[in-house]
């Protein structure tokens, strides 16, 4: 999680709070608004709000601090970010050191942390399928950056197959899924596409355990 600042660009001086003025700032984190306003030698009038923030500016207050994901609130309510951000926080898992040694409590940790580990590394790769022809696979396959290699499934050929018959001939299509960077999925679409893939198809993983 981090924690910004964030103010119309109206109110901002190369990019940043005025000095030659007292600003009225609000935020739900007042000791930690107020250390860093101090820090930046800002004059200020601080603001308690319980929620909402992010709709006080412009006229309830010159600028904010509050917290921020991928700041899409920030920018629909046309705030810009000052600055490095005030704060940011990262979760953690602690257990007390007694723990070690007992064998069972050990087990339930770390399947509880392979569990947590697992839901963070979902949030990072978003699952990816799509169809093939077999001339255009070698393509595809390098267009589709993945955890290992993608997995590669032939598809029926024909009636005799889907009856459970065996098939002496190569298949003709394939099948591929992959769980591909989040961040490089548009990339990673427009490139199988080019490369020759069909049917696209993109879902949200909620557990990636590797």
């Amino acid at each position: 999680m981090k924690i910004v600042c964030a103010a119309p660009a109206s109110i901002l001086v190369n990019g940043e709070l005025p000095r030659d003025r007292r600003i009225v700032v609000a935020s739900e984190y007042e000791n930690l608004s107020r250390r860093w306003l101090r820090d930046q030698k800002v004059p200020h009038i601080f603001r308690r709000t319980f929620g909402a923030t992010e709709v006080f500016p412009p006229e309830d207050a010159d600028c904010i601090i509050d917290n921020t994901a991928t700041g899409t609130t920030l920018k629909a309510n046309n705030l810009t970010i000052v600055g490095a951000p005030v704060y940011e926080s990262s979760t953690r898992m602690v257990v007390t050191p007694s723990l070690l040694e007992d064998a069972i409590k050990m087990q339930m940790v770390k399947r509880l942390e392979a569990m947590l580990s697992g839901v963070l590394a979902a949030r990072a790769r978003i699952l990816v399928e799509c169809n093939c022809s077999s001339d255009r696979l070698a393509a595809v396959v390098a267009a589709m950056p993945c955890m290992k290699r993608p997995t590669i499934s032939p598809l029926y050929a024909d009636a005799a197959e889907a009856t459970g018959a065996v098939s002496t001939t190569p298949p003709k299509d394939f099948a591929l899924k992959g769980a591909v960077p989040r961040k490089q999925l548009m990339e990673v679409m427009q490139n199988l596409s080019a490369a020759g893939a069909t049917d696209i198809l993109v879902s949200e993983p909620s557990l990636l355990l590797s």
